[in-house]
Parts: structure tokens; sequence; C-alpha cells
């Protein structure tokens, strides 16, 4: 009979086979370790571009559309230089000092060689008015001819300016942006000159017409806008005339 062979002896395991079976497995190579954290790196990066790809589709076209600074003269510095060019005649007039006073046909001729017969002027006469002076300028936005005037009474006065439109003057929608300055709209800005007790503030009223930007500045808002009116009136009667003897 065989011997069961559970029976049969063993062999003793060798001294490097226990050392072998019980020692720690062995740590990550550097190589190992580089690549684990080149994957993280990718992982980062590769989200990093998708959250911003989101924030450029959202809030791209909001970034794109921003207004940049406007380059132009708005009605408001426009203004404020013609009240500016204007305070010393207007002081003269109101201290009494001696100033020139200009007929109708001086006035006209004078202001028409500046602005080349560019603009339609109402008869001063009609308007109980009388001009003081008339000089050529350069204003924000352009150049041409400032005039003072003054109530044939010696009363209320007003300044008339003419600049070439340079396509430098601008406005804002009701949206806040910047718009190139409406052919024949109409803005009233306040001069913000305090005229002593009880006055009212004067107004600069400004509109543009056939190639020029006209700045009508008065002390009394009445005779700012009965100006304004007698030069468009007179504007449109020189168009009629114009398209009758074309006819």
């Amino acid at each position: 009979m065989t011997r069961d062979e559970s029976e049969l002896p063993q062999p003793e395991p060798t001294e490097g086979a226990s050392l072998e079976a019980s020692a720690p497995a062995p740590a990550p190579t550097p190589a190992i370790r580089a690549r684990k954290e080149t994957s993280g790196s990718a992982i980062a990066a590769t989200v990093a571009l998708v959250l911003f790809s989101v924030f450029i589709g959202v809030f791209g076209p909001r970034i794109g559309n921003r207004q940049q600074s406007p380059s132009g003269v708005t009605l408001i510095e426009f203004a404020e230089a013609v009240v500016s060019r204007t305070q010393q005649g207007f002081i003269d007039l109101d201290m009494g000092n001696a100033v020139s006073r200009m007929t109708e046909e001086e006035f006209a001729l004078k202001l028409d060689r500046i602005t080349e017969y560019g603009v339609a002027l109402p008869s001063l006469a009609k308007l109980r008015l009388e001009a003081t002076s008339v000089q050529r300028v350069r204003l924000p936005g352009g150049s041409g001819g400032l005039a003072i005037l003054r109530r044939d009474d010696g009363g209320a006065v007003a300044a008339l300016a003419v600049v070439l439109d340079e396509d430098r003057f601008l406005v804002y929608d009701r949206y806040g942006r910047p718009i190139p300055l409406p052919e024949g709209e109409q803005f009233a800005i306040g001069d913000g000159v305090g005229h002593g007790a009880g006055a009212t503030q004067g107004t600069v009223e400004v509109y543009r017409e056939g190639g020029f930007v006209i700045a009508v500045y008065a002390r009394k808002h009445e005779l700012a806008r009965e100006l304004v009116g007698a030069l468009r009136l007179a504007e449109v009667e020189r168009a009629v005339r114009r398209t009758a003897n074309d006819s």
C-alpha cells in the first residue's frame, strides 16, 4: 500500500522564498508618478477650457457690444464754448461800454463771406435786433462765424454761431449710445451761468442744417427760440426760391 500524499514529507520553504512572500509591494517609479500628474493636469486643463467656452458663449456678445469712448464733440462741449466766447461781448453791453454797431447789410455780408453763403439769414430789423460784432472763430467741432446781437433798444442780447459741419458732433440716443448729430433736430442746452437775482437761465439752441451746425445763445429762452425760428424760416424761403428758379 502507498502512503497518502498528505503524509509525505513536504519541502521546507527556503529563507529567500519566505522573505519574498512577506516583502511589501515596490513603490511607484518616477515614470509612473509623472504619468499620473500629467493625467491630472490634462483633466484640469480640459475642465478650464470648457468653463471658459461657456463664459464666452454667455458673456461674449455683451463684451463685444460695449461702447468705446466716443471720439467727437458733444453738444454740451460745443454750447460751453459758445457761451465762453460770447461772455465778454455780453459784459460790454451790460456795462454800457462803447461797442461798434453794424448795419444789417454789413452783418449779412461779413457772415456770408465767412460761411460762403451757406446759411440763409433772416431780417434783423424784423426781429428788432442789431449786430455789434461778427468774427471768424474756431470752436470745438468746426470753424465759422460768431455774431453778437442785441435788441435795437439796447435790451436783451443774443449770439449766433454758424460753423461748418465736420461730422464731429455727437448726441446720445435713448439707450445712451453716441450717434452723429441728426439733420434738422433741435437741441436745447442750459448755459449754467447766473444772471442775477430773479433772472432765468440762458439757453443755447443747436441744430444741424445744410452742412452747418448753428447755435443760438440768449439769456432769455424766448429770444433764442424766436431767432432760431426766423433762421429756419429763412432757410425754407430760400429753398422755395431756388426751386422756383430751377423750374
